[in-house]
């Protein structure tokens, strides 16, 4: 009997991989064999965080734009695919994958799949995010005092640091969520006034919600598993790596749930404008969890990223603050060579670096000249298009100049850090207020002089959150003090 059954699973097993190498409906395209029998090695390299690089290097290993990473999800290299995928019509829907993402079981705008339930929310929030509006803010939605309050602490951390290191993605992190919370709730979660040496928590010297942010980050790595499943590992993984992630987490869903609940009608905050649009309770604390932890590590880690360049690269650094002191405008994004570092700096970041996953509507698409059909997962990641040679040559340099120079239409093509079309980040100007804002200040102020970095690079898990390994990018400083 058992025999029999072991006979039967094999002809089953082999009959599936005869299908899926031969028969499926995408058999054509090129790709390993073993990713496209089974979801599982695709699975395992998104757990070990090394998917953009992997696919980046199976696209040129098989020379092709359009690449088939499981039996069902085809990676695409090809930048004119983008308007198609993303854009076109609204783009196409978000695939089943992002039901991982929702926060205490309640969709987010990220997440949401339905696109008019999204709509009607993100349309709802947008205002908040104008240009205009961001400047003009008062109180605790003032950008500018959070970035003092940053500068003041990274010169004290500079000073006060008995072994001259400083850990600038944990002072970044901190910038931003005060950042976040300051301008979205009105009441800033005083990140930046905590005190490094706190007794008690699970990493010395670390911003205490440091476990809140990488247990979050760690949905990347399970993200693609089933629903079902994907609820058992993360709540291993949180278990595991770290104990107080779970009181991090709570902490944080407290501080949501308090603001919510005590200012539900105050229109000028992202969580009133969501009531307003008609959202419950339930929805809105986990859309403002959700969006909480999205601005604050994609933008504290892009700053970092930023700073640890400018210490690396001094030259760059001088020609940074010779604009900002000849300069006599007061509108920083008018500056040519600090934007242009700022956009280096969202092109290295590798904040979100996985495919952006898509299912191809009924009736399918081509995709440079080649059919895809209806149902299938596509996606285009963004390690892949901003390292791609062709448009970005040197692709692994931090090289700012590179975005002064006229080139053609490839590289506005590939350059996409805040996603795509009506499904791309709503806080984008909130993040680029900040992130102009502290790059510019902390050159401004000259605490990067005499500065080095502690590591040569950085190396980031290429999970769908982009998270650095070790979760510190330090510097120190050389002068003897």
């Amino acid at each position: 009997m058992l025999v029999d059954g072991l006979a039967l699973l094999c002809i089953w097993l082999l009959t599936v991989v005869g299908y899926r190498l031969t028969l499926h409906p995408l058999s054509h395209l090129p790709g390993p064999w073993v990713f496209c029998i089974s979801s599982i090695p695709h699975w395992t390299i998104v757990f070990f965080g090394i998917e953009p690089q992997t696919l980046a290097r199976y696209h040129r290993r098989y020379n092709t734009r359009i690449l088939r990473i499981a039996p069902n999800l085809v990676s695409i290299s090809d930048p004119k695919a983008l308007e198609t995928i993303y854009v076109a019509n609204g783009g196409f829907r978000k695939d089943g994958r992002y039901r991982n993402f929702d926060v205490n079981g309640q969709p987010t705008i990220f997440s949401a799949i339905d696109k008019a339930y999204r709509d009607v929310r993100a349309k709802a929030v947008l205002p908040l995010f104008a240009p205009a509006r961001i400047r003009a803010a008062e109180g605790g939605q003032n950008v500018e005092q959070y970035v003092e309050k940053f500068i003041a602490r990274l010169n004290g951390e500079k000073s006060l640091s008995a072994t001259n290191r400083v850990d600038i993605l944990d002072l970044a992190l901190r910038l931003s969520m005060d950042v976040m919370t300051g301008y979205m709730f009105d009441r800033s979660y005083a990140a930046l006034d905590e005190d490094s040496n706190s007794a008690g928590r699970s990493q010395p010297n670390k911003f205490s919600e440091s476990p809140w942010l990488q247990a979050i980050a760690a949905f990347g790595y399970y993200s693609m598993l089933p629903p079902w499943l994907f609820a058992k590992a993360l709540s291993v993984h949180t278990s595991l790596w770290d104990p107080a992630r779970g009181a991090s987490v709570r902490r944080v869903g407290q501080f949501v749930k308090s603001v919510v609940k005590e200012e539900p009608s105050a229109t000028s905050t992202y969580h009133g404008r969501l009531f307003a649009a008609g959202a419950t309770e339930d929805e809105v604390i986990g859309i403002c969890g959700g969006s909480l932890f999205a601005g604050t590590s994609s933008t504290g880690q892009t700053l970092a990223t930023i700073l640890f360049h400018l210490v690396r690269q001094p030259s760059i650094r001088k020609r940074l603050h010779q604009e900002l002191r000849e300069s006599g405008s007061t509108d920083l994004q008018s500056f040519p060579y600090l934007k242009a570092v700022v956009t280096e700096g969202l092109r290295l970041a590798m904040t979100n670096p996985a495919p952006l996953t898509r299912t191809v509507p009924r009736g399918g698409c081509h995709v440079d000249g080649v059919y895809l059909p209806g149902g299938v997962s596509v996606g285009a990641a963004i390690y892949v298009m901003h390292h791609d040679p062709e448009a970005f040559p040197d692709p692994f340099t931090f090289r700012p100049e590179r975005w002064l120079e006229v080139t053609g239409e490839r590289r506005e093509q590939c350059f996409f850090p805040f996603g795509l079309g009506s499904r791309s980040c709503i806080g984008r100007n909130l993040a680029l207020g900040e992130l102009y804002g502290a790059v510019a200040a902390t050159v401004n102020c000259g605490v990067l002089e005499g500065a080095v970095t502690c590591q040569e690079k950085i190396v980031v898990n290429g999970c769908f959150n982009g998270e650095v390994q070790g979760h510190a990018i330090e510097i120190c400083w050389t002068d003897g003090r």
